[in-house]
């Protein structure tokens, strides 16, 4: 290993330097909050699918490209191919 080697105590401070700068801490307002969702969660049954959801997410749809649009791009694309040809 290339004359290199890293003993676990060094990598134990590294990765926890690591967490600790990125943790930022729950006030006990925040803490209150999310126990008492992970208990409302734990009530609730498991739902493998959640047909309910698509109506909400239909917002975030792509809109239908029209036909005109895609005539235009087509042709885009025809002469695209027809100078790469030319080009050689």
């Amino acid at each position: 290993m290339n004359g290199l080697t890293i003993h676990s105590p060094q990598c134990a401070g590294a990765i926890l330097d690591g967490v600790a700068r990125r943790v930022i801490p729950l006030s006990h307002a925040e803490l209150i909050a999310v126990n008492r969702e992970c208990a409302r969660m734990r009530q609730k049954p498991v739902q493998r699918r959640m047909t309910h959801k698509w109506q909400e997410l239909d917002k975030y749809k792509a809109t239908p490209t029209k036909g005109a649009r895609r005539a235009l791009w087509g042709l885009y694309g025809l002469v695209l191919v027809l100078v790469a040809w030319v080009r050689g």
